[in-house]
């Protein structure tokens, strides 16, 4: 039977209070937020466990003093019998710089009771293990017999210790140093900014995350970590007692200079490889010469061609192409995903990296209109990097996006481009599916003007014909560029693609899409529930005039 909630006044003739159904308000309780929660937990018995389960779900943030107290006494209050709730903490030590004395009585307590905890987030980890006496941390850490998901980020000489003897039956790890240099004696140069020089042979035991997280390996599946690497390139990796991390198929590295070999030895059944830069937003290592970047490179592809590499790997992801660049691997990648728009530098790399990972689903940016284009003076561009035999033959799937900007679509003739580029496309054999993005970064209106006076009359004498500026070329340009026009012109051209997505967008411009695919029977339609079939002849336009 259905409970329902009424008032005091049904029975002393009082003004009777609408009734309220009890299963509606415990749907109402769960769009609430954590206060309302807290206090509707209060004001009535029989939701006092049910708002506990909602005010405990999720998440459970902890980034204060404060927090943490409130915590404790919500969940002691009552001999932590609601605590079961608690899945899923993350606390914050950066804070605790002068935390009161109870700070480290209760993050133990709270620690030491958590029965059903699955996933632990330490941020600062160092500063909270500080805090806490003795080795009471470590050893409610230890305790943890449900946890499975373990995050510790600024992990110094106490925490690295910690997670050396860690024990447990975890799946997931994240493991990160702290920015400062946390070994005992470090260079004068570490002290006075982030850990930046590269380990001694003789450090690798102690600070490698692949030799501190070893008795995680029998259950391990996910593994983040952030390292520093060796100085020397060639180290004897298989002397240093590597563990096998018999079931671990994702690897996620913040690496400045990855180098393939511990992961091949320690990781042998990966699948789902990721690498970021520690530092370098704007970019990598532009005090180094290309000399050290092609010396690295050729160091772990010589390595792999000599010991082995992955031979079950699906995808690997990152945003700088340098850093797949520095791995040199020399296994497929079925799935390449690379999030960095990329310049003609960049463009060379994955000319170098495409041979070897022959991917079937490439992902890839392309920065200024230019670009689509081989270069005058013979640097590679991205219509004849798909030229290339081999190298791209066995792509099935492409998402292209490219950041056309108008200062150069004054320039270029972007008919040509885009005629260009699909014309390149066509000669992938197997492209199945192309998803085509197109992103006009263009400038205000002030800005445009007097790009086009500067070019337009920067000299006395009439410009050469090659160099003359279209100050009509980025409307045109937003013209011929019709998402729908596009995705018509490219299943026309492109007779293996079976599916075509055109996405448009910019500054002051609609985002604009058009998808089409082609039916059993060759006929073009539009997936979004029409039907009806797609005309070829409206593809008919100045993209194809001379």
């Amino acid at each position: 039977m259905t409970s329902r909630l009424t008032s005091s006044g049904m029975d002393s003739g009082q003004p009777k209070t609408p009734v309220l159904n009890l299963d509606i308000l415990l749907v109402v309780i769960e769009f609430c937020d954590r206060r309302t929660k807290s206090r509707l937990s209060r004001a009535w018995k029989i939701l006092h466990e049910r708002a506990a389960r909602y005010l405990l779900d999720g998440k459970v943030e902890i980034h204060s003093h404060e927090r943490l107290n409130s915590l404790y006494r919500f969940l002691s209050v009552d001999g932590y019998h609601r605590i079961r709730f608690l899945r899923d903490l993350e606390v914050w030590g950066t804070y605790t710089e002068n935390p009161p004395a109870s700070f480290g009585r209760q993050l133990i307590s709270i620690l030491q009771h958590s029965s059903h905890l699955e996933a632990l987030s330490l941020v600062h980890a160092e500063d909270l293990v500080e805090v806490c006496p003795g080795t009471s941390f470590e050893d409610a850490l230890s305790r943890l017999a449900t946890l499975r998901r373990l995050r510790i980020h600024g992990a110094g000489l106490s925490v690295r210790d910690m997670v050396a003897d860690l024990e447990l039956p975890l799946v997931a790890m994240d493991l990160e140093y702290s920015q400062r240099d946390p070994r005992p004696e470090p260079p004068p140069t570490a002290l006075v900014g982030p850990w930046e020089e590269r380990l001694d042979v003789d450090e690798i035991p102690d600070w490698h995350p692949a030799l501190i997280c070893a008795r995680l390996a029998p259950t391990l599946e996910e593994f983040k970590a952030r390292l520093i690497n060796p100085e020397q390139y060639r180290v004897l990796w298989a002397d240093l007692d590597l563990r096998v991390y018999t079931n671990l198929h994702t690897l996620v590295l913040e690496d400045d200079w990855p180098f393939a070999r511990p992961w091949i030895i320690s990781c042998p059944h990966l699948k789902n490889l990721s690498v970021t830069s520690l530092r370098w937003e704007e970019g990598i290592c532009q005090e180094e010469e290309e000399g050290d970047w092609d010396e690295h490179r050729e160091n772990s592809v010589n390595d792999q061609r000599a010991n082995g590499s992955w031979t079950a790997l699906e995808e690997y992801s990152g945003y700088k192409i340098l850093l797949l660049y520095l791995f040199g691997l020399t296994c497929r990648i079925p799935r390449l995903v690379i999030r960095e728009s990329l310049d003609e530098e960049g463009l060379m790399m994955l000319r170098a990296i495409l041979p070897e990972a022959k991917p079937t689903h490439l992902v890839a940016s392309v920065g200024k209109v230019a670009r689509f284009l081989g270069e005058p003076d013979g640097e590679v561009g991205i219509a004849t990097l798909f030229c290339e035999d081999g190298a791209v033959s066995y792509i099935e799937t492409l998402e292209l996006t490219l950041d056309v900007y108008d200062q150069y679509v004054l320039k270029v003739d972007h008919r040509q481009a885009v005629r260009d580029l699909f014309d390149a496309l066509s000669l992938l054999p197997r492209l199945t599916r192309l998803e085509l993005t197109l992103i006009l970064w263009s400038q205000d209106e002030d800005e445009l003007e007097s790009t086009i006076s500067s070019e337009s009359s920067g000299t006395d004498t009439a410009p050469d014909a090659e160099d003359a500026v279209d100050v009509n070329a980025p409307a045109t340009f937003i013209k011929e560029t019709d998402p729908d026009r596009l995705a018509r012109r490219a299943m026309r051209i492109l007779t293996t693609v079976k599916f075509v997505e055109v996405v448009r967008w910019g500054r002051g411009l609609e985002h604009l899409a058009a998808r089409l695919s082609k039916d059993e029977g060759g006929e073009l339609v539009v997936p979004d529930g029409d039907s009806e079939a797609a005309d070829l002849s409206s593809d008919e336009g100045s993209l194809d005039e001379s």
